[in-house]
């Protein structure tokens, strides 16, 4: 048998997305404000890191390192997520759908904390929420209904919208 050819596409419709939190998991305890301050100076240097500072002070979150989780979480996932929509939508008529998840499990303490972190929007794109013993609760379930809803219309149709679903409009990068 001959190998397949690939098969000749153009632009395609897209759906991207990041979660509120995603670097919660990974960020380590920060101690005092002081902790944080230096390690944004050790990454971006002085007259940057001051840049930073003012835009993610330490003073405007719960915690030094829940500053730290925004602000990672802007830089690494959500700034780059949004300048891939913007650039994909600016230079096609195929439409771009983003997302931001922000849902924290309900039922588990000891993960909640966490908020949304990287990759768990995928327990509900594949409905596995019940995954090492997780318990969801019913909005949970609802949520996950509505979540595979929209991204099975997507995969099929390339439009998450339909069979009643509340409308998801396509990014304006304006």
């Amino acid at each position: 048998d001959a190998p397949m050819e690939p098969k000749a596409t153009g632009p395609l419709p897209l759906l991207i997305g990041s979660n509120a939190a995603e670097t919660s998991r990974s960020v380590p305890a920060i101690p005092s404000e002081m902790a944080y301050v230096n390690a944004v100076h050790m990454v971006f240097g002085q007259a940057l890191g001051d840049q930073v500072l003012a835009v993610y002070p330490a003073a405007s979150y719960a915690t030094p390192r829940a500053a730290k989780v925004a602000l990672t979480t802007d830089a690494r996932f959500i700034c780059p997520t949004r300048q891939v929509a913007r650039a994909v939508a600016s230079t096609q008529t195929e439409r771009v759908y983003r997302y931001l998840f922000t849902h924290a499990l309900d039922n588990n303490p000891a993960l909640r904390p966490f908020g949304a972190w990287h990759g768990l929007e995928l327990l509900w794109v594949f409905g596995h929420l019940e995954v090492a013993g997780y318990v969801p609760s019913p909005a949970e379930k609802a949520l996950m209904t509505s979540i595979m809803g929209y991204w099975s219309r997507f995969g099929a149709a390339g439009d998450p919208n339909g069979n009643g679903a509340s409308a998801w409009p396509a990014y304006d990068p304006a």
